[in-house]
């Protein structure tokens, strides 16, 4: 089952029942990974929140199934869901919460994966480069201005907490990505080449910006339940007078 982001819906009708529906999707098929529209039709309402319809790939005609669900009838609060679930890549968990991810980096991952998605390898592998720059860029802010990637990747100790990790992991995507920047340099990448660079950016990612946060939200924790032992223990239990035998 897939969760069909609010941005894929192209066009919302109304049903008889009231129910706001999606009758048009933007979605990679599940069966020929061809990214398409599909409309969806035959919409029945199974549940006063829930409705159902489904739709026909346009270039493998597979068919899938479309799931809304809504409690106030507004296409905001709807959420849509499609099976089977598209083939092909995910997004990294917890990517789009940080907020020291800037937007244009989390649109570049968006096109990264979906040309990666698409076969594309050799864009891919130009996208990671990019998005490379972007998170160097996010990290060196104004101190990276003017100087080349390889020197910004450089300096990325004095901002990260680590060292040889992350300058490796750096370089690698940076060279990889060259195949796809600099045309004479008589390396095409391939799908090989494109899920490996893929994979060492998301490793990048996680360390530099997930993991952290991570962390961070694991000490709250602990402080959390430090405090709440503390409070337990300092509590005075409470004190009984002694029995008395009536004679």
């Amino acid at each position: 089952m897939h969760n069909v982001p609010f941005s894929d819906v192209k066009r919302w009708e109304a049903l008889p029942s009231n129910h706001k529906v999606p009758t048009v999707i933007s979605l990679q098929c599940p069966n020929c990974a061809v990214p398409a529209s599909f409309s969806v039709a035959g919409w029945s309402a199974v549940h006063n929140a829930v409705a159902n319809g489904s739709a026909a790939c346009p270039a493998c005609d597979s068919r899938i199934t479309v799931i809304a669900v809504s409690v106030s009838g507004d296409p905001l609060t709807c959420v849509v869901w499609v099976i089977p679930s598209p083939r092909g890549r995910s997004p990294i968990e917890g990517l789009d919460q940080l907020k020291s991810i800037s937007p244009q980096l989390i649109e570049t991952y968006a096109s990264l994966l979906r040309n990666f998605n698409q076969h594309d390898w050799v864009a891919s592998t130009m996208l990671s480069r990019r998005m490379l720059e972007g998170m160097v860029g996010v990290i060196l802010k104004d101190d990276g201005k003017g100087l080349v990637l390889d020197k910004q990747i450089e300096k990325l100790p004095e901002y990260v907490d680590s060292t040889k990790p992350v300058t490796v992991l750096a370089h690698l995507v940076r060279q990889v990505g060259n195949f796809g920047v600099h045309f004479n340099s008589g390396a095409v990448p391939d799908q090989q080449t494109a899920e490996a660079t893929l994979n060492l950016l998301e490793y990048l990612v996680e360390f530099i910006f997930i993991l952290p946060k991570k962390i961070f939200e694991l000490e709250e924790m602990v402080e959390r339940l430090k405090s709440e032992r503390k409070d337990r223990s300092n509590v005075t239990p409470p004190t009984t007078s002694p029995r008395t035998n009536d004679s």
